[in-house]
């Protein structure tokens, strides 16, 4: 009873630390470990060699920290797993002798000189010099650590036969082998190299790519439909219409027509709102505005002037308003009555956000302003990442993108710890990569790590390289930098040190690692013989900091809309001036020709000049077009802007 207590408060300690723990362990209903079903005693060739749990070092730990009462007594155990001692009523506390697994021979570390072997590989080791400082690299430093801590002498010597180590069919091992070290020095596992893709060149319009086409199509035909609806409730809606006063008599006008609905929307689009511009007229000796007359700055017609009747000089002269502005012809006189006057206009303008009157309008535009706020707002904050930073389309991001597709070969060494893996694992992913790499032609594999790096350069994307993470990290910091690793490490496991079995050495050795682990020595040392001794800019590529700067490339539409716009404008300025010449001859019953257009342009030249004079020219058309000048009488009046 007491030893399932201490199963199941084990398991309940280690699931409260990490729910997921197992989670690789137990997969549809099956167990696995290291990647195979089940925990067989034998290997595939009926040997004995049993292959320990994945979680069996967890669960030891767990269990050896379990303290409760028991059935059989206090249930507690010592660092070897041992119990401690049982206790009971009858026989009271019987404590058990402590008793150790191994017996480690007791010796001073610093009494021999211990030989450290190595392969000379990068990044780990370089040459020249003499005895310990022929080698230069991580494994060398870190020996160098662990000596200084543990305190011992020590020779570096190259492994002979160059390899890490591997059972033999005899039994024996080749290599360097030994009992590793209860924590790892480096973390690594099987990764994917691929060639670097080419980063793209942005497009003319790259500053549309913060919003996908969709959006900007949903843009604008919402824009559409909001100008459709302002149009719709303002011709609807009694508050939108307006009375003016006339020479002709009062008529009803609306601002909100569909091009200056369409005006309103996209001014609200560019987040340059509307301006309101209250016609002023002389009335009284003072200016004064019109009752209900109220005109949109952001009129298509860029606002309308208040026309104001011209009258005597002498009215002008003394600060009146003009004879003849609300007169009475009666009042006036029949002659002043009937003769034709010219009209100059007044206006004045006033500063407003509101472009509707109508409760129904103001809803319309409210709503569209929150909501080209939120577009305007999402796209700002996108716009510089879109346009500062390179992007690269990577087309292999995971082993399961390289099993779904044969465009693109993959292969590993020919022999090693990571052609194994694929060899012996049961996981239906890796089994599929696996046949794949067997029965691919011409051969996949590789007889040295150089051999597939420089194959990775050649393939011009279409080979990747498989190998362990540690190799690919330094193999990407060598020029000409065109090579980078895609993905998570396939597999987990770690660097250790091997020593004798029984050698005093070990567990200082453990102690050592951990403390340099703990005090970050591990870490600088990697960082220092993957990165900063790299070719390529190290784990921050100094490189995106000169792309900060935007170039050409990257804004060159907005300036093609720029310049399109400008010659548009143009285009169309000359368009309604012949337009409108047309009109107008036609209404004078008089045919249009070349001489009536140069007529027109001198005139319109002339009104312009009276105009920066002082007075405003009239915006009427002469009552008669031919090829002499025609005498325009002037009127006075004043404009106020």
């Amino acid at each position: 009873m007491d030893a399932v207590s201490v199963i199941v408060k084990g398991l309940n300690r280690l699931l409260r630390e990490n729910k997921s723990r197992f989670r690789s362990t137990f997969r549809q209903g099956q167990m696995y470990n290291n990647n195979s079903r089940g925990i067989p005693c034998k290997d595939k060739k009926g040997r004995k060699r049993p292959v320990p749990f994945d979680h069996g070092q967890d669960l030891m730990g767990a269990f050896r920290s379990v303290r409760f009462p028991g059935m059989t007594g206090q249930v507690t155990f010592d660092k070897w797993g041992q119990r401690i001692g049982t206790w009971s009523r009858q026989g009271g506390l019987i404590v058990e002798t402590e008793r150790r697994i191994q017996q480690v021979t007791k010796e001073k570390p610093g009494n021999k000189t211990r030989i450290v072997t190595s392969i000379l590989r990068e990044p780990d080791d370089g040459i020249p010099l003499f005895g310990n400082d022929r080698y230069e690299g991580y494994c060398a430093e870190l020996a160098a650590e662990i000596a200084k801590i543990v305190g011992f002498d020590y020779i570096i010597r190259l492994v002979k036969d160059n390899k890490y180590g591997s059972r033999l069919d005899d039994g024996n091992w080749n290599g360097m082998v030994g009992e590793l070290s209860r924590g790892p020095f480096m973390s690594l596992g099987i990764s994917i190299m691929i060639k670097k893709p080419e980063k793209q060149k942005p497009g003319v319009f790259s500053f549309m790519d913060p919003l996908s086409y969709e959006i900007w199509l949903y843009v604008i035909l919402a824009y559409v439909g909001v100008s459709v609806v302002l149009f719709v409730v303002s011709r609807f809606s009694p508050y939108e219409w307006q009375i003016e006063d006339s020479v002709n008599g009062p008529t009803f006008t609306n601002d909100f027509t569909i091009l200056n609905s369409l005006w309103f929307a996209l001014g609200a689009i560019m987040q340059q709102g509307c301006d309101i511009s209250p016609r002023l007229v002389w009335t009284a000796g003072a200016l004064l505005p019109v009752v209900n007359v109220v005109r949109p700055a952001c009129h298509v017609c860029a606002g309308r002037r208040a026309v104001v009747p011209a009258g005597g000089g002498h009215s002008r002269a003394r600060g009146h308003p003009p004879a003849g502005i609300f007169a009475d012809p009666a009042r006036t006189g029949s002659a002043d009555a009937s003769r034709p006057r010219r009209h100059a206009g007044i206006n004045a303008r006033a500063s407003s956000s509101v472009g509707s009157r109508s409760i129904s309008g103001r809803i319309v535009g409210g709503v569209w302003w929150f909501c080209t706020l939120i577009l305007i707002s999402s796209y700002t904050a996108n716009l510089a990442a879109f346009l500062t930073v390179e992007r690269m389309l990577t087309p292999i991001e995971s082993a399961d993108d390289l099993a779904k597709q044969t465009v693109i070969q993959y292969g590993t060494l020919s022999s090693g710890s990571t052609q194994n893996f694929f060899k012996k694992s049961e996981i239906p992913v890796y089994e599929r990569m696996w046949t794949y790499m067997q029965s691919a032609q011409p051969s996949v594999f590789v007889d040295k790590t150089n051999e597939g790096v420089q194959r990775v350069r050649d393939s011009k994307g279409k080979y990747a390289f498989l190998l362990e993470s540690t190799m690919n990290d330094y193999h990407n910091q060598l020029k000409p930098c065109n090579t980078m690793k895609v993905g998570g490490n396939l597999d987990s496991k770690g660097y250790g040190i091997a020593t004798p079995l029984g050698s005093s050495l070990r567990e200082p050795i453990s102690v050592a690692v951990l403390q340099l682990r703990e005090s970050g020595v591990l870490q600088k040392l990697h960082k220092k013989w993957w990165y900063d001794k790299g070719e390529c800019g190290g784990e921050n590529d100094a490189k995106s900091s000169k792309q900060s700067a935007l170039t050409l490339s990257n804004v060159a539409g907005v300036f093609y809309i720029l310049i399109g716009g400008l010659a548009l404008s143009m285009i169309t300025s000359v368009l309604e001036f012949v337009y409108k010449s047309r009109v107008e001859t036609k209404r004078q019953k008089k045919t249009f020709s070349t001489s009536a257009v140069r007529t027109k342009a001198h005139m319109a030249n002339r009104n312009s000049q009276d105009g920066e004079n002082g007075g405003v020219a009239s915006q009427s058309m002469p009552v008669h077009v031919s090829t002499s000048t025609v005498p325009i009488a002037r009127s006075s009046a004043v404009s106020l802007v």
